[in-house]
């Protein structure tokens, strides 16, 4: 009785051993997901501007560059200074 319990377990050993040596390497294909397309945004309509702006909209127009980077836009200046 002992020898035919060893030799199932062994006949199983060997099955499972043999089977993780020559399966398939590679790994079945997986399905790919995919992504939902990237809706576009829409472009902002420019406002026309007139063709020579006001003093007061080349203000506004300064005060947005210095908000946006002070730094660029004091380097021109004083580049500008200097060519003057």
């Amino acid at each position: 009785m002992a020898f035919i319990l060893f030799m199932t377990c062994f006949a199983l050993a060997l099955i499972l051993i043999l089977w993780l040596i020559f399966r398939s390497g590679k790994s079945s294909p997986t399905k790919k997901i995919k992504s939902p397309p990237k809706k576009k945004s829409q472009k902002k309509k420019v406002d026309t501007t007139p063709v020579s702006p006001t003093g007061e909209q080349l203000r506004d127009n300064a005060i947005k560059l210095l908000k946006k980077n002070p730094k660029v836009v004091s380097q021109v200046v004083r580049q500008w200074l200097r060519e003057k």
